[in-house]
């Protein structure tokens, strides 16, 4: 989280004041109720910011099945959310007193709805990880309603698919940065700051199709975001995982002959 710290430090600083101006508005001349907005703004922006980018933490399964949790929420609910803890082993006493206080908003969406938490809330976040997903859309009670949920879920989506967009592209696009993360992974291994890929890259890939790519893309095209271009993602996917079975084995061979020419075997 580090990194995201210095980002949001660095789109303070005055050299980004136009940016910073295009995300929340003028920071000066307002009146009371603009500023109350500013600052709702702010929060709700910390909140997708901090949520969007560790859903590229693809290494967390926990973090994995919560986005696939939440974005089931999402879209199969047709108003605001009505969030069942009835059976939730994890809720404590505060936060029991919290999601009956008034200040929660409550399933019908016609109680109050409280700003998003502030990145002091977000420095805490790794003690979600002991709360079901309930609790934590409770605790990030902007949650409550269906359109932050699904606009939460679909950026989600969005950024974990740029993070591997090239295995839902093109065969040619797919092979050239397949092998630029072979490469890197080898030099990786050589320096001795990762393990050895070269035994389980071939099925490695084929799991990766069917456990996580192509789920990705199915979800992209429910969104209906991307209209019917939607369905290219999933195509693309499935092309490149039925090419992969058919020569992927010999294209490992060929990467890692070139890669051992450049770099050697470490021996």
């Amino acid at each position: 989280k580090n990194s995201l710290n210095v980002a949001l430090a660095m789109l303070a600083d005055p050299r980004y004041a136009n940016l910073y101006m295009c995300i929340f508005g003028p920071r000066n001349a307002l009146n009371e109720e603009a500023r109350e907005e500013l600052e709702s703004d702010k929060r709700l922006f910390l909140r997708y910011f901090y949520d969007i980018i560790l859903a590229t933490d693809i290494n967390s399964q926990e973090r994995l099945q919560r986005n696939k949790e939440k974005w089931k929420m999402a879209f199969e609910n047709d108003g605001d959310i009505e969030l069942d803890r009835a059976s939730c082993r994890c809720q404590s006493p505060e936060r029991t007193e919290q999601q009956q206080s008034p200040s929660t908003p409550n399933g019908n969406g016609n109680g109050p709805m409280p700003p998003p938490p502030t990145s002091q809330d977000e420095e805490d976040s790794d003690s979600d990880s002991s709360l079901c997903l309930e609790c934590v859309l409770v605790k990030t009670n902007c949650y409550s309603s269906v359109d932050y949920l699904r606009t939460s879920a679909i950026l989600e989506q969005l950024i974990q698919a740029a993070d591997v967009a090239h295995l839902m592209q093109s065969w040619q696009v797919f092979i050239k940065w397949n092998v630029k993360l072979y490469n890197e992974l080898w030099a990786a291994k050589l320096a001795g700051r990762g393990p050895d890929v070269s035994a389980n890259w071939f099925k490695g890939q084929i799991g990766f199709f069917d456990f996580y790519i192509i789920p990705l893309a199915k979800r992209l095209e429910q969104s209906g975001i991307f209209n019917s271009l939607g369905s290219l993602f999933v195509q693309n996917a499935t092309d490149n995982r039925t090419r992969w079975i058919a020569e992927g084995e010999e294209r490992c061979r060929e990467m890692h002959v070139s890669i051992i020419q450049r770099l050697g075997d470490g021996n």
